[in-house]
């Protein structure tokens, strides 16, 4: 995995969200696949504001899904003019809000969204849903960080790289790691090594994202051998971590893709 993409259609193109520190190094590696097809891409991102809307704060969420029929599935898509909807994996409905700003529109005038990043990477992490950053790029095979369960690889797609891995780790049922909700006692940057027992030991996990909660807390999730998942001595060099939870995702929310 070299990013998790989160995909969305407006009239004349195909946007790509990632992390903005992704952006560059996708571009670059993208463009290494455009051949003879009539495709271009661009980094776009000064030409949006993104906001987020739901999740732990539902107060204005019914009303504006009840007049604007916003997506119920995950990952489903609604566009009105220069704002488009999507739709996140969660138990609370939670979206993505992509506004086209105007030409002249100074990205200086928009005032900060509450939260901001840290609540939005919260609900990420509790939710289950899984991100790449510089530091754990192609370190996961996609099921390692529970794609598969909640829709985001496609079995029927044509080729594509790494396709013979994905399909190898789905057919022959060998998934040896997954991604887990953890707690730890101070920030962990994604990458960190866990170990099992003692921080000399061999590794069995490394953290994806991990955020501090408003009690203080830090959550995080992190990827594991699932033969050391249930081991009360997780621990990473800057000390112990919580008992590791399998992610319980609702099949019901899955829209599976067969193009």
């Amino acid at each position: 995995m070299l990013a998790v993409i989160h995909a969305f259609v407006r009239p004349h193109g195909i946007y790509l969200e990632m992390p903005g520190s992704l952006v560059t190094p996708t571009l670059t590696r993208l463009k290494m696949f455009v051949l003879r097809s009539k495709v271009t891409l661009e980094d776009v991102s000064n030409r949006f504001t993104i906001y987020a809307l739901g999740g732990a704060d539902q107060k204005r969420l019914p009303r504006i899904a009840r007049e604007l029929h916003l997506p119920r599935e995950a990952f489903g898509t609604l566009t009105f003019e220069n704002v488009s909807f999507m739709r996140r994996w969660d138990d609370l409905p939670r979206f993505s809000v992509y506004r086209l700003r105007t030409p002249n529109e100074d990205a200086g005038d928009e005032a900060p969204v509450p939260g901001g990043d840290t609540e939005w990477r919260i609900s990420d992490i509790f939710s289950g849903t899984p991100v790449v950053y510089p530091e754990t790029q192609d370190h996961f095979v996609p099921q390692m960080a529970n794609l598969d369960q909640i829709g985001g690889i496609d079995y029927n797609k044509g080729c594509y790289t790494g396709q013979e891995v994905v399909a190898r780790v789905h057919y022959l049922g060998a998934v040896k790691r997954r991604m887990y909700l953890i707690r730890a006692e101070q920030l962990l940057s994604p990458g960190t090594s866990i170990h099992d027992g003692s921080p000399d030991g061999p590794a069995v996990g490394e953290v994806v994202d991990s955020v501090v909660l408003p009690d203080g807390e830090v959550c995080a999730s992190a990827v594991l051998q699932i033969s050391h998942a249930e081991s009360a001595q997780l621990c990473t060099a800057q000390g112990p971590l919580r008992h590791a939870l399998a992610y319980e995702y609702s099949p019901r929310n899955v829209t599976e893709g067969n193009g």
